[in-house]
C-alpha cells in the first residue's frame, strides 16, 4: 500500500510539474525564439551612409510596452503601445502588389453621382477581416500557401489646394491631407474575383472637389502588411480624380 501511495504521488507531482511547465511556456521567451539581431545597433565602423542606430533590446523586447496604455485588440486615439510579433513573412516571391485600375488618373465624375472604384492585388489571400473593435492588430501577420493571409480597404481623401492645370513650381500649394478626414472609406470582405479583382461603389458619389483614392492593403487584424526585404514596390496603389470640374 505504501509503495502504490508512493508511485501515485510521484505520478502527480510529475503531473502538475508538466502543468506548470506547460503554462510557464506561454509566459516567457524560449531561448530557440531570441532573435540576436535585436542586441545590436546595427551601426557599421565606417557608418558614412548615416544610418540611425537601432534600439537594443536582449529578449525580443518582450516588455516593451511595461508602464504604458496596451493596445489589446481596441484603437486609442490617444495612442498605445503594441506587444504583439509582427508574425510570419512571405517569400519575396510572394510580395503583395496592387493597382488600382478605376479610376483612371484625373478622371472627371458628376457630383453626387455613384461610382465604382476597381482594384487587384498580387499574393493576397483575401478575405479574412477580424473585428477591429476587440482584435486590432491583436495577432500577428499569418500566411497560407505562401500568401499573406488578409484584406483590403478602400480610403478617399479630398485634396486642398489642388487645382486643374498646376504646373512644376506650385506644389508647395498642395497640402498632404489630414488623415483623420476621410470622404469615402470601405473594408472589402470579399476573397475578389478573377486574378484578383476587387470592386466597391462609391454609393451617393462625392460632392465637387479634388480627391485621393488609395489602397491599405492589411493583414487578418488590420496591420499594415509586412514583407521580407526594404528594396521593392509599394504594396499599395492611389489615383487622383475629381468631381465636377
Amino acid at each position: 500500500m505504501t509503495l502504490k501511495l508512493l508511485l501515485f504521488l510521484v505520478t502527480l507531482a510529475s503531473l502538475i510539474s508538466a502543468q506548470d511547465n506547460q503554462k510557464r511556456s506561454w509566459l516567457v521567451l524560449e531561448t530557440d525564439n531570441i532573435q540576436t539581431a535585436s542586441q545590436s545597433d546595427g551601426l557599421p565602423s565606417n557608418n558614412s551612409i548615416g544610418y540611425t542606430p537601432s534600439a537594443i533590446d536582449p529578449a525580443n523586447f518582450i516588455n516593451h510596452c511595461t508602464q504604458r496604455t496596451l493596445t489589446n485588440g481596441k484603437s486609442f486615439k490617444g495612442g498605445s503601445c503594441n506587444g504583439i510579433v509582427m508574425g510570419d513573412i512571405p517569400a519575396e516571391t510572394n510580395m503583395i502588389s496592387t493597382i488600382i485600375t478605376y479610376p483612371f488618373q484625373n478622371q472627371l465624375f458628376t457630383v453626387n453621382t455613384p461610382f465604382f472604384v476597381r482594384l487587384r492585388t498580387a499574393n493576397l489571400a483575401a478575405g479574412s477581416v477580424t473585428n477591429p473593435n476587440s482584435t486590432l492588430y491583436a495577432a500577428p501577420q499569418a500566411i497560407h500557401d505562401g500568401k499573406v493571409i488578409g484584406h483590403v480597404h478602400v480610403t478617399i481623401q479630398q485634396l486642398f489646394g489642388f487645382t486643374e492645370g498646376m504646373v512644376e513650381g506650385q506644389e508647395a500649394h498642395i497640402a498632404p491631407p489630414d488623415p483623420t478626414r476621410v470622404a469615402f472609406f470601405k473594408t472589402i470582405f470579399g476573397k475578389g474575383g478573377g486574378e484578383g479583382g476587387f470592386s466597391v461603389q462609391v454609393r451617393g458619389g462625392l460632392p465637387v472637389g479634388y480627391y485621393r483614392v488609395c489602397t491599405m492593403v492589411a493583414a487578418s487584424n488590420h496591420q499594415p502588411v509586412i514583407m521580407p526585404v526594404v528594396l521593392r514596390g509599394a504594396q499599395d496603389d492611389c489615383q487622383r480624380f475629381r468631381v465636377g470640374y
